[in-house]
């Protein structure tokens, strides 16, 4: 089921336009990216954790935290809270975004885990 799960939202559940926010730091978001596959990596399979590193190693670093903040929450995989202040960091310039109540809602979930 996590695998399906993964497959099916890596990139696909984000507008168009969603992750083309001038005020974010394209570097800082990449690390972020990095970072959220890392936490992760141990709920992922081989292939799960390629196509993860894939999406962030093409650039779509929104697409891969999205993803990893659904994996989480579904999983109720507990984040450290310097990883919770990092993600509302990023989450703050995604504030006018059309994503952003959905993503604030993953990062509540997310947040009541740990």
């Amino acid at each position: 089921m996590q695998q399906i799960y993964f497959a099916a939202t890596c990139g696909l559940q984000t507008t168009p336009l969603s992750n083309e926010n001038e005020n974010v730091n394209d570097w800082a978001e990449s690390d972020l990216a990095w970072e959220l596959a890392n936490a992760i990596s141990p709920l992922l399979t081989e292939r799960e954790r390629h196509q993860l590193y894939a999406t962030i190693g093409s650039g779509d670093s929104y697409a891969a935290i999205d993803t990893v903040l659904q994996t989480m929450a579904q999983e109720s995989f507990p984040v450290s809270p310097k990883l919770v202040a990092k993600l509302v960091t990023w989450l703050d310039g995604y504030a006018h975004s059309q994503d952003a109540p959905r993503l604030h809602q993953m990062l509540r979930t997310v947040t009541a885990l740990s």
